[in-house]
């Protein structure tokens, strides 16, 4: 979303989002859907108490891209997977990395977890803290032992 509506975000630091501007992403998006559909989108993804608060609206613009985008289709993946008789695993990578270059606001990137498990914060000169480096050893013997 960020790359596709830059004069909306900033890249540094939360973007208050206006409630015209939040339509205005999900019709863009969503262009192919229909009215009712967009409206369905709107109503799941709003905070009905602060309709208007435009963290809020930038936040939750960034949950409908994430489920839309990757949540759901991988679930719906691994559901299918998993009814013809596959083995079906899953992982949520949820730590923010301590040298992201991105603002906190954004959370965790798709992809962030691909520096862990190839080793990066072992690499001192990257001045990754000590838990990370932790977390990368975990990750690497978890996905040795998968592959």
């Amino acid at each position: 979303i960020l790359y596709d509506f830059i004069e909306y975000f900033e890249k540094d630091g939360p973007s208050y989002l206006q409630r015209e501007k939040y339509h205005d992403i999900i019709n863009t998006i969503f262009r192919n859907m229909s009215t009712l559909e967009r409206d369905a989108i709107v109503f799941q993804y709003t905070d009905w108490e602060h309709a208007n608060d435009g963290y809020l609206n930038q936040k939750m613009i960034g949950d409908v891209v994430g489920d839309y985008f990757f949540i759901c289709p991988t679930n719906l993946f691994a559901q299918i997977a998993a009814e013809r008789g596959m083995k079906v695993y899953y992982y949520f990578f949820t730590h923010r990395t301590s040298t992201s270059l991105w603002g906190e606001w954004m959370g965790v990137m798709h992809g962030d977890e691909i520096e862990y498990v190839f080793g990066h914060p072992l690499n001192m000169s990257l001045q990754y803290n000590s838990r990370e480096r932790e977390l990368s050893l975990k990750m690497m013997q978890v996905f040795a032992r998968f592959a």
